[in-house]
């Protein structure tokens, strides 16, 4: 056998396998399409098994229950619907607020005792007074350094 045979029997192969598969994937799809219409059937006699039980035509204990508990579904839903309702509905807005007078703005702190020991017994010492504020500053506000 040479190599253009191997290639033709290869080339059979994966068509067969694809044709399989094509086939597997249009069966599925079919399925799925009539379990949906079966399902939407099923829907349609539900309905009408409601109307006929509702004008007492058919009666049957486990139809009875089973539309019992169709009812509470329904009543649930419609309960739900209508919070849902509510929840949509823009919030009422609160009662305009007095207004209050304006504050007066806050004093600044006052500066360190230290400091204006030290500002005071330097006035006008210029850059030299700043620089031993500074230190002190921060001397006293930073016990954990030492300087």
């Amino acid at each position: 056998m040479d190599l253009l045979d191997k290639a033709r029997e290869a080339f059979a192969q994966v068509t067969a396998e694809v044709s399989r598969g094509t086939e597997y994937l249009s069966l599925q799809t079919q399925i799925g399409n009539l379990t949906a219409e079966l399902e939407r059937q099923l829907v349609e006699v539900a309905k009408r098994a409601r109307e006929l039980a509702a004008q007492g035509v058919v009666r049957d204990a486990t139809l009875d229950t089973l539309l019992k508990r169709c009812d509470e579904l329904d009543a649930q839903v419609m309960d739900l619907r209508q919070k849902a309702q509510e929840a949509q509905r823009p919030p009422t807005p609160p009662p305009p607020a007095v207004p209050q007078p304006p504050c007066a703005p806050a004093a600044p702190p006052p500066a360190p005792r230290r400091a204006q020991t030290l500002l005071a017994g330097r006035a006008g010492g210029g850059e030299l007074a700043y620089q031993e504020l500074f230190h002190h500053s921060l001397r006293d506000n930073l016990p954990q350094f030492r300087f």
